[in-house]
């Protein structure tokens, strides 16, 4: 089984916002951000979990725009995909369910860890510190991690 880099014919690049990742990555257009911004302001949401709690966009475009803002690797995840036992860092299944993240392989004293809720640093950091603080963060629909 192998992980697929999704393809983009986007820059990778680094963005000063999310809403920026959005629109760069056409996502959403202008008006369309607009009103999901408002609309997450009004319901007092982050706007980057307004949008996937009620499903606004296509996950594969919201993870690369999420990929495109963090400057990560979006990657998609093939159906039956499992865990090797070995990458979990000595961590319970529940720490990584708990980060919506899970270890895809280790090279070099090097973790690969996949994110589906890459917005979430506090869960970023725990799981960098299991690692032993060597990690490259992957991102992912959450459909695929969890």
């Amino acid at each position: 089984m192998t992980l697929t880099r999704i393809n983009s014919n986007k820059p990778k690049a680094h963005y000063g916002s999310f809403a920026e990742a959005l629109l760069q990555c056409k996502v959403l257009d202008a008006e369309q951000l607009k009103t999901v911004v408002d609309q997450a302001a009004e319901a007092k949401q982050p706007l980057e979990h307004y949008l996937v709690e009620k499903n606004l966009v296509d996950p594969a475009a919201f993870t690369q725009a999420a990929a495109a803002y963090f400057g990560m690797t979006p990657i998609s995840l093939p159906d039956g995909f499992a865990i090797n036992p070995d990458l979990l860092a000595g961590k319970s299944v529940e720490f990584w369910t708990k980060a919506k993240a899970f270890p895809v392989a280790r090279l070099a004293g090097r973790m690969t860890v996949v994110f589906a809720d890459p917005f979430d640093l506090p869960a970023h950091e725990e799981v960098d510190r299991a690692a032993g603080g060597r990690i490259w963060s992957c991102v992912a629909s959450e459909k695929d991690v969890m």
